[in-house]
């Protein structure tokens, strides 16, 4: 995984804190919630167009917004489906 990548997937993270949830952010970023974590994972390369749209998400933030960020815990993530046995 490139440098770069690398930063997009924390971008993306903290956008999902931000946004309360995998399935809140996807449906802000008009993903699915599978596509989202592939890419959170690192199992698929992030678009610019969606580190972006998580960049304005982040900068948009309320103060309520950031507080419950700063409180949340991602729920355990999956394996890649090529990993299920």
């Amino acid at each position: 995984m490139t440098d770069s990548q690398q930063s997009y997937r924390r971008t993306l993270r903290y956008a999902e804190a931000i946004a309360g949830g995998v399935e809140r952010l996807a449906s802000r970023l008009c993903v699915s919630s599978a596509t989202l974590q592939a890419w959170s994972e690192g199992w698929e390369e992030i678009p610019d167009s969606i580190f972006l749209s998580s960049v304005d998400l982040i900068c948009n933030a309320s103060d309520e917004e950031i507080r419950r960020a700063r409180e949340y815990r991602p729920l355990n993530r999956e394996k890649p489906p090529s990993d299920v046995s």
